[in-house]
């Protein structure tokens, strides 16, 4: 029953074998694209986005310009018959015209019901077409300001924000740092008025938006 020479013990381990706690090697961070390249595509992204709402508007608002004309005809027949009614009842007695007060009632309520929703439906698409608008122009204006940012850090001089000792010991580098930093005055700036903002780019980019767009 001896063994051979050459047998292992059954727990060995191969010389190769990881410890049971070894950690995976940590994948490579994938590398962002240029500035220029960022901003082109943020610009395309932008454009296409405005160009669907566009056509969304063009698609969507004779649609419910139709559905207001229907409710208008509707709205004159219910009208119409209970004039019509209110006429030939009119020299009855009151017990008469009494049985078929329902009628007249849900004649009535079906009529204001009716007028109540008249563009109402185009005057709301209209409204969340304005914000979906402006909230795509801040998510754009976000996105360059970062960028131009990220290009010429001296931008940021002067800057009231700071950062908590928790983000401090949360960023992975001093580049992570300044991110923050120009995250912090991006929101700052989107928190104020349109008009704000506009001045805002007027001043840092010299784009002239007030003396180039009259109607902006």
């Amino acid at each position: 029953d001896a063994k051979p020479p050459d047998a292992k013990p059954p727990d060995a381990k191969p010389p190769d074998a990881k410890p049971p706690d070894a950690k995976p090697p940590e994948a490579a961070q994938p590398v962002p694209p240029p500035l220029h390249q960022q901003l082109l595509s943020s610009l395309e992204a932008f454009l296409n986005d405005v160009e669907c709402a566009s056509e969304m508007f063009l698609t969507v608002v004779p649609i419910l310009a139709e559905k207001d004309q229907e409710r208008i005809a509707k709205s004159a027949q219910l009208v119409a018959k209970v004039t019509d009614w209110a006429k030939q009842y009119s020299g009855r007695p009151t017990k008469t015209r009494l049985a078929d007060s329902g009628w007249v009632v849900n004649q009535l309520t079906q009529t204001t019901k009716l007028i109540s929703t008249i563009r109402r439906a185009d005057l709301m698409f209209r409204r969340h077409s304005i914000v979906l608008l402006v909230s795509r122009l801040d998510e754009f204006v976000a996105q360059v300001l970062r960028i131009s940012y990220e290009a010429f850090p001296e931008r940021l001089r002067g800057s009231a924000k700071s950062l908590s000792f928790e983000e401090l010991l949360g960023a992975k580098s001093i580049q992570d740092v300044f991110l923050r930093f120009a995250d912090k005055e991006i929101d700052r700036l989107l928190r104020q008025s349109q008009q704000d903002i506009i001045d805002y780019l007027d001043e840092q980019f010299k784009i002239g938006i007030k003396d180039q767009f009259l109607n902006y």
